[in-house]
């Protein structure tokens, strides 16, 4: 008989994030399909949650990334991945959105951004989508510097 494994909230709730993280973007999408065919957009969410908790804490434009939120409401016709980060600005917390149209493959940036954003914003929409036409990073985003 097999032998009992107890573990803390903490310890379980770290080996779900792995194993969520470690899911393919087909399954993923798989996954949101389903929860926007049922009306569980709140699903969505904390599955988006999950699926993108490696990038929270990542530096994005001159401050962290501190949320990324996954929509395809049951009543809407978008994929939309929301990054929410947050930066210093003349002594106060700025708050910034970037959004990521997952089914135009499109973020909705229109201004030059560093390279090190580029790569950040590449792997998000690598993650989601492997296909992606801004797995090369100087083709799709405008790079401060370059012409």
């Amino acid at each position: 008989m097999g032998k009992i494994i107890r573990l803390t909230e903490r310890e379980l709730t770290s080996i779900i994030k792995r194993m969520v993280s470690e899911v393919s973007a087909d399954t993923f999408k798989s996954a949101v399909n389903l929860s926007k065919e049922r009306g569980t957009d709140k699903r969505t969410t904390k599955l988006g949650k999950l699926y993108y908790d490696k990038f929270i804490g990542k530096p994005l434009m001159g401050g962290e990334i501190t949320d990324i939120n996954v929509s395809k409401p049951s009543q809407g016709d978008y994929f939309i991945v929301t990054i929410k980060y947050e930066k210093e600005n003349d002594g106060e917390r700025a708050i910034k959105y970037i959004e990521y149209d997952v089914d135009n493959d499109e973020f909705n940036i229109n201004r030059p951004i560093e390279r090190s954003d580029a790569r950040v914003l590449s792997l998000i929409a690598k993650h989601i989508n492997p296909d992606t036409k801004y797995e090369k990073t100087g083709q799709h985003f405008s790079i401060k510097g370059w012409q």
